[in-house]
């Protein structure tokens, strides 16, 4: 539990390697909210005993001085013509200069990107998204879904199911002679 200025508090809930939920990550980020000012402490409570150990501790402050600025340079990206299927998405996109471009779509092995109707490598994006790096101009981006390793399932299923039918037949044959 982090606690900063007055009655803001903070949780982080870090699972060990004992949990089930365990990711193995260690390095984490923890917005901790905005203030005018601070008095320059921040204090951390620990629910369980232990050793804690740590390579490094930062406090970090972004001023929002440029966030008006910041804004303005969201809107140098301009998208149109979006549509959204189940297993398909497709937009225009328009940038004024390089981009990564972040979609709110869960990241999955699934996917893939295709900018112009050239295939295009699909990132990882804030460890859940998917993303894609697109130069300045006008891009179509289509995103197409489909399930991995379906057509081997398939396959086996077809075959299976083909086997089980000639098991059937053949029993039956057995049993009338």
């Amino acid at each position: 539990v982090g606690t900063l200025y007055k009655d803001v508090d903070k949780y982080f809930i870090f699972k060990g390697n004992d949990n089930q939920h365990y990711t193995d990550r260690h390095n984490y980020m923890v917005n901790l909210g905005y203030m005018d000012s601070i008095d320059g402490t921040v204090t951390l409570d620990f629910s369980d005993g232990g050793i804690y150990q740590y390579d490094s501790i930062e406090v970090i402050c972004q001023p929002l001085d440029s966030q008006i600025e910041y804004t303005k340079q969201l809107k140098s990206l301009v998208y149109n013509n979006l549509v959204v299927n189940k297993d398909r998405v497709s937009v225009d996109i328009e940038t004024k200069n390089n981009k990564l471009v972040c979609f709110s779509i869960p990241f999955s092995k699934g996917w893939n990107a295709y900018v112009d109707g050239k295939k295009a490598e699909l990132l990882n994006c804030n460890i859940q998204y998917m993303a894609i790096e697109l130069e300045n101009g006008k891009h179509h981006v289509e995103l197409k879904y489909s399930t991995p390793l379906l057509s081997i399932g398939t396959a086996i299923s077809f075959v299976s199911f083909c086997i089980f039918v000639y098991m059937l037949y053949k029993d039956k044959k057995t049993i009338v002679k």
